[in-house]
């Protein structure tokens, strides 16, 4: 899949030109540091209005956190800013060449990056780490790092990453319709995954998904009927005849018409059935 990440220094953006132009998924940046006040002016705006076109949306908060108390902190402002929101594409810490955060130890790096992912699971949502390839490699112990989930920056026409990746960020110079001036330009190898929007059923969307889709919110459909009981032969986001007999077979045990189309009915009932087994488990 082909996107975008965004923040307020692309400045207005035309949606729906966007994704007429072909891009899928966007991320947007959310804000920067420890302060509720650094919320990204367009976060509101560019979530909004990928969502109005039914892009599914991702977020960052860009970091200048030099120990474990100022994740914290970072972390605290970052889920404030999102409250209440869904984001199928995780929630990513930004990690960068700041002098400050340079200067200090692999190690300590590593334990910022995993004392705010922890912080914004906890909250319930999918979380993971963007940085660049060279800082993968060099600049924290990524073999600590190897369950998270990874947005990786190389620009040019190969990804050379020590771990497996889910994004790769693979030029900040592109350019899209409905965009004024350069956008950076992502590809989405593999969604993340970890956790859920707000703790509680991975979204679908709200678009119905049938035979032929493909894509995030078909991924999240094969993970949830995975859970409850009516496994696809793959979780691999394509909408297959695997899956539409899963979605068949959950329709007639939810006593609903077995069509095999995840509409407005069969959502609901996906979400019912979601709740109960959660309650089970608590």
């Amino acid at each position: 899949m082909q996107g975008i990440d965004v923040s307020r220094f692309q400045g207005a953006i035309n949606w729906q030109r966007v994704k007429n132009a072909g891009k899928e998924f966007a991320i947007a940046r959310a804000g920067y540091g420890r302060l509720i006040s650094q919320k990204d002016p367009y976060f509101d705006r560019n979530y909004n209005g990928a969502n109005e076109v039914g892009l599914p949306v991702g977020c960052y908060w860009y970091s200048y956190a030099t120990d474990v108390a100022g994740a914290e902190a970072e972390a605290d402002a970052c889920l404030e800013v999102i409250a209440g929101l869904e984001f199928p594409l995780g929630v990513w810490f930004d990690q960068e060449y700041e002098p400050a955060i340079v200067a200090l130890t692999n190690t300590r790096r590593t334990a910022i990056i995993q004392t705010f992912l922890e912080r914004i699971k906890q909250a319930g949502f999918i979380a993971g780490l963007y940085c660049s390839a060279d800082w993968l490699r060099t600049m924290v112990n990524y073999r600590d790092l190897t369950d998270e989930n990874l947005w990786i920056a190389q620009y040019g026409a190969t990804l050379n990453a020590p771990l497996p990746v889910n994004l790769w960020q693979y030029s900040d110079t592109g350019r899209v319709s409905g965009i004024q001036g350069n956008v950076d330009l992502d590809q989405l190898f593999t969604p993340p995954t970890g956790g859920s929007t707000q703790g509680g059923m991975l979204p679908l969307g709200t678009e119905t998904l049938r035979r032929g889709d493909t894509g995030v919110y078909v991924r999240n459909l094969q993970i949830i009927l995975t859970e409850l009981g009516y496994a696809p032969s793959a979780i691999d986001g394509i909408f297959g005849a695997f899956t539409e007999s899963a979605v068949m077979a959950f329709q007639r045990a939810a006593g609903l018409t077995p069509d095999g189309v995840v509409g407005p009915q069969t959502r609901a009932a996906l979400e019912q059935a979601w709740n109960q087994i959660t309650c089970q488990q608590k």
